[in-house]
């Protein structure tokens, strides 16, 4: 509590340095400490230059109560400017961890209740926690230098995005940006979810899948016959020929020691999605993860489907910065007669508008019916960058994408 009362009256020595202050009243311990800690915001707030007696008269008139003893004993505590804000971050370790302590306090009731939302509440208050940080403010001078190291390394053809192996988008996007959430879209059918396990097949880097539409064994089949160029029917109803089989083998060969990463769950909770992925990055140092798909999410902390899937667009996107990688994260489209009368666009994003706001880019995908080998690719959105479309083959019966139709 000492730190405390030295940061009270270091603010009230040196005023102007409230607007730098990361600190508010709920951070402290203390309740007198706080109560005095805003009142002194407030006068100064007020443009009125606070000392020992103006917050005694400030706090005895709005409470009824007499505080002289109370803060000359708070404001008696030794400061120095220069440790301005070290007291603040000290404060903020120790309300940190009050509030940990409280919300483990809280899980550990609720799991011993049989709570099923226990885990759900504990993510909730470190999200939180999280969020209430408030962010380093730096000047083009902090940030010149990493930018320009950047750009040098990619100028280099090291570092950049991670590239998808279809050529043309990689043109067009520079690849898998990190912090990025992408959204791939089609409607039913057409072919979203093969076009990211195309894209995930292509990859160099250990990446994870979750799967709220089909389990493990079936992701892994279809990569499998991509990469050996098989039909997934065929696979499928124990029809492969002797060159078939071959094939399958040294496909199965060649993904063993793939760094890829699955989690297979029906209609799986956005919480669970911002977990699973969590315990990826932490045990595997998964570089992209892949979501299949958007709308099977549930989201309990909406009635109204609208609001849910509003919530859950913008949740990936916090997960794609938090976990500094790209998020690529399937989604329907509308499929009314008006809609599928024509190409699609991001107005026909099901559900919510929301999606077409919080993602960093957003794909398309169509096939014409007098063009059955092959599959557009719309980029209708880039943030940092220009759209355009482009066909890449489409093989149906081994659902491989690739640059040559």
């Amino acid at each position: 509590m000492n730190v405390e009362r030295q940061s009270i009256t270091c603010l009230l020595e040196h005023p102007k340095l409230l607007p730098s202050y990361r600190i508010g009243a709920e951070h402290f311990s203390g309740i007198k400490e706080a109560i005095v800690f805003s009142t002194i915001c407030k006068l100064i707030k007020e443009g009125k230059e606070p000392d020992a007696i103006l917050v005694t008269e400030t706090l005895n008139f709005e409470t009824g109560k007499e505080w002289l003893k109370d803060v000359v004993e708070i404001l008696a505590a030794p400061c120095s400017r220069s440790n301005a804000a070290a007291y603040e971050e000290q404060i903020l370790k120790s309300y940190r961890r009050r509030k940990l302590t409280q919300a483990a306090g809280e899980f550990h009731q609720m799991a011993k209740d049989g709570d099923e939302n226990a885990v759900t509440r504990l993510m909730a208050e470190i999200r939180e926690l999280e969020r209430e940080e408030k962010t380093e403010i730096r000047s083009i001078d902090d940030l010149l230098p990493s930018v320009i190291d950047e750009v040098d390394r990619i100028h280099c053809g090291e570092g950049g995005g991670i590239l998808t192996g279809i050529t043309k988008l990689d043109e067009l996007t520079g690849g898998l940006q990190p912090t990025d959430l992408t959204i791939i879209a089609a409607r039913t059918s057409v072919g979203k979810t093969a076009f990211m396990l195309n894209v995930c097949a292509n990859v160099d880097v250990p990446c994870g899948i979750i799967s709220g539409e089909q389990s493990g064994s079936q992701i892994i089949q279809r990569l499998i016959a991509k990469t050996g160029d098989l039909s997934a029917y065929r696979m499928r109803a124990g029809r492969l020929d002797e060159d078939d089989m071959a094939r399958f083998v040294d496909a199965g060969l060649a993904l063993k020691n793939r760094p890829l990463y699955i989690v297979d769950k029906a209609r799986p909770s956005i919480d669970q999605v911002e977990r699973w992925a969590r315990q990826m990055q932490w045990e595997h140092d998964i570089k992209v993860v892949f979501i299949d798909y958007l709308q099977l999410l549930k989201n309990n902390a909406y009635a109204d489907k609208r609001l849910q899937i509003d919530d859950i667009s913008k949740r990936l996107k916090g997960l794609a910065l938090e976990l500094e990688i790209p998020v690529v994260c399937l989604a329907q489209l509308n499929r009314n007669a008006a809609a599928e009368s024509r190409v699609p666009r991001l107005s026909d994003l099901k559900e919510s508008g929301a999606i077409e706001e919080d993602a960093d880019q957003v794909i398309l995908l169509y096939r014409h019916e007098n063009t059955p080998s092959q599959l557009t690719v719309d980029v209708q959105k880039q943030r940092n960058g220009s759209q355009g479309f482009f066909e890449v083959g489409w093989n149906k019966d081994s659902m491989r994408v690739s640059n040559e139709y």
